[in-house]
């Protein structure tokens, strides 16, 4: 619990970093991704330059929805540049998602420098991925079409259990912060 409390707090810091720079970003006119969301009335989205989902992260399911809302513009640019490139080199091969995947964690541990501990994140959280992705291909439709037939609450027993997962994982991950 301490550990989990501890990386929640040491969230903060980059929440507010990256808040406070992105309303300064939108405050300067830049930001504005041009989409007009029906569900906000109509609102228009200055959402170009937001590099934290916060409420996504805290509640995301799945370690994957933690990759995708932590660092988006990093992580878009690693996608792009690195995993689907890596993907097209070995798109023959059997295992070139979860090569991929490796590739590019490592790369990201080599962008961030040459510390032990981002080392041992960065290829501790490519394989908490890979093995996530196949959790969910090979569990998760299972679920939902039981959940389909049964009156019970499962999705919503498996969502809470994927959270805690999450969770748990993205706060160990704190400690390297």
């Amino acid at each position: 619990m301490y550990v989990q409390i501890a990386a929640v707090l040491a969230r903060f810091q980059y929440y507010f970093a990256w808040k406070v720079t992105e309303g300064s970003c939108v405050m300067a006119g830049m930001g504005y991704n041009g989409i007009m969301t029906p569900t906000d009335g109509g609102a228009d989205e200055w959402t170009a330059v937001e590099n934290v989902n916060i409420t996504a992260l805290e509640t995301s399911t799945s370690f994957k929805g933690l990759v995708e809302t932590w660092n988006k513009s990093i992580n878009t640019w690693l996608r792009f540049y690195v995993y689907w490139r890596v993907c097209e080199l070995l798109k023959n091969e059997r295992s070139s998602s979860s090569r991929a995947t490796l590739v590019t964690y490592v790369v990201s541990a080599v962008w961030h420098g040459f510390y032990f501990g981002y080392y041992s994140f960065f290829i501790s959280a490519a394989l908490i991925t890979i093995v996530n992705r196949a959790v969910r291909l090979r569990i998760r439709p299972k679920v939902l079409a039981y959940a389909s037939r049964s009156r019970l609450p499962v999705k919503t027993a498996y969502d809470v259990v994927g959270w805690a997962f999450s969770q748990v994982r993205h706060g160990d991950a704190g400690r390297f912060f």
